[in-house]
């Protein structure tokens, strides 16, 4: 449920200011064009980003979130809550952000490209080529 709301919010911030719609006029137009699949484009790659992107933010909360229970044992548990996660944040968003980038490429490209309809996998590997 989270890829078609995240698809939306992607396309309103690529449109030109001057065209802006709403979220549900945004949505009607993909299906229109598209067809429902528009509302799932890049399924795949967000599945790729987001589950090692939490399985990675959550190894590094706990092991940071042990460092300074060892190491700083007089720092207030909400202190090093917040500590362990902007540290497991920053190092996370940092290794999965090329994979964000193609997921967010991939979402705000058309299906249509050059007359003729990509598939996911050859899309992602285009933009990846694109990027490098």
């Amino acid at each position: 449920i989270y890829v078609p709301f995240d698809i939306i919010s992607q396309r309103q911030m690529v449109s030109p200011a001057d065209s802006r719609s709403g979220a549900f006029a945004v949505a009607r137009s993909i299906a229109r064009s598209e067809g429902a699949r528009g509302l799932y484009r890049g399924l795949g790659i967000t599945a790729i980003t987001y589950l090692p992107s939490s399985a990675l933010w959550w190894g590094l909360y706990k092991a940071t979130h042990k460092i300074l229970e060892q190491e700083a044992p007089s720092l207030s548990a909400p202190a090093a809550e917040v500590a362990s996660g902007a540290v497991a944040g920053v190092i996370t968003s940092t290794m999965t952000s090329p994979l964000d980038l193609l997921k967010t490429r991939e979402q705000v490209q058309g299906a249509e490209t050059n007359g003729t309809r990509q598939s996911p996998r050859h899309s992602v590997l285009a933009i990846a080529r694109e990027l490098c």
